[in-house]
């Protein structure tokens, strides 16, 4: 269970970091290329001998190459979206697509024979426990009844043209943890999940500076020093969270179904319960259901392997 609570740890820095990039006024884009060369950077310090004795790219030097378009894509799009549709729409998006992961593990790669009805209760409780979790209400007051056709004209405008993008997050997330199981079933032989990250987020910084010099050359856009401690900052636990993640779906056999789950619902708990104590945010009733639901979420996905801790 230890990478699996890393991989939490991790995934929720991102989150904090991101975070503060409105506050200072960081170039995101700019930010992401840089953190994926740190990524790089990161992962040639922690891999040893070792892991490079049973280094084999020809096996997933494609999936990686993939992988790494992939990443800076979803990237990109999800800072988009969380500009145009809001953070609620963006995150529930990104966490409702470890549905994908979860059938595609279930019913094609079967990397689990032993999910039950209790389970499948369990994933419905994750779902829903995304969903309210995530609930913002808005502000209403006398006011509203007063818009004028024209406003909902609008509004109505902006949701059409906007749908896509959280739909293409749901779709890219799905891909990046369905590949991900993918290679760790049937690709990456042990000790190379180290490596693996490597080759996948040298491809992303590739991208991500030609992206770089692209606004430099096109747009005029100069590189924002900022930028540069942010990527760094950032970087380091974006690393960690997908070695692992990795690292997690070897020690459970390559078990997606019950992997990607849990990880999505305690990234949920741990995130609320950081912002609760050291960012001074609230929950309204209907997170503190979600917050419930997902507790009770991961006692029914995990209840047969805390029954072979528990008698061991």
């Amino acid at each position: 269970m230890l990478p699996l609570f890393l991989s939490v740890v991790a995934s929720v820095s991102l989150f904090i970091v991101f975070r503060y990039f409105s506050k200072f006024q960081v170039n995101t884009f700019q930010a992401v290329a840089v953190n994926y060369v740190v990524c790089v950077l990161t992962g040639l310090v922690f891999a040893d001998s070792t892991h490079w004795q049973v280094f084999n790219p020809t096996q997933w030097w494609g999936m990686a190459v993939f992988l790494g378009f992939t990443f800076i894509g979803t990237f990109y799009l999800m800072g988009i979206t969380t500009q145009r549709a809001g953070v609620t729409v963006t995150t529930l998006a990104n966490k409702m697509s470890m549905v994908i992961p979860v059938l595609v593990n279930l019913l094609i790669f079967k990397s689990t024979t032993d999910f039950d009805w209790l389970n499948g209760l369990g994933l419905v409780f994750a779902l829903a426990a995304v969903v309210l979790s995530s609930y913002t209400p808005t502000e209403n007051n006398a006011n509203n009844e007063n818009l004028n056709v024209n406003a909902d004209k609008n509004t109505n405008s902006k949701t059409k043209t906007t749908l896509l993008l959280p739909l293409s997050i749901f779709v890219l997330g799905g891909i990046i943890d369905t590949s991900l199981s993918y290679a760790n079933l049937h690709l990456l032989q042990k000790g190379e999940e180290v490596v693996f990250p490597i080759v996948l987020f040298a491809t992303a910084a590739c991208i991500g500076f030609v992206g770089i010099v692209y606004n430099w050359v096109a747009n005029k856009e100069p590189f924002v020093f900022k930028s540069l401690w942010a990527g760094i900052i950032l970087g380091i636990p974006n690393y960690f969270s997908i070695y692992f993640l990795l690292a997690a779906l070897a020690a459970f056999g390559g078990n997606g179904a019950f992997v990607i789950p849990m990880l999505n619902i305690c990234i949920i708990l741990l995130a609320t319960l950081v912002s609760i104590l050291f960012l001074g945010d609230k929950l309204n009733r209907i997170n503190q259901i979600g917050v419930l639901l997902a507790l009770v979420a991961i006692l029914l996905l995990s209840y047969q392997k805390i029954t072979i801790i528990s008698l061991t």
